[in-house]
């Protein structure tokens, strides 16, 4: 067999309770703006309220699809990612 890659785009939702609950699994084809702009606005067609704020993972497309659709909702950058990113940068002696 041969291992395929794909890009899904996923979508986490956490309750003031702490539950955590899958909102949106899509393979679509990349991590466009249009892309994440087509799921975000499914999930606001599904009844998603403007969020308290965001974590994501540094992705361009999602970043600007948020601004466009949820202007001024604060965004922090995922720790886990930030760090991994700064890891692969990082001269090996470090």
């Amino acid at each position: 067999r041969k291992a395929t890659s794909i890009s899904l785009l996923v979508v986490i939702g956490v309750r003031a309770d702490g539950q955590k609950i899958l909102l949106s699994v899509k393979n679509m084809g990349g991590e466009t703006a249009e892309a994440w702009r087509a799921i975000l606005d499914d999930l606001v067609g599904r009844g998603l309220r403007r969020p308290e704020f965001l974590i994501v993972d540094g992705a361009p497309g999602l970043d600007r699809a948020i601004a466009a659709l949820w202007d001024g909702v604060p965004v922090q950058r995922c720790t886990v990612h930030k760090h991994r990113n700064l890891l692969a940068h990082a001269p090996e002696r470090l």
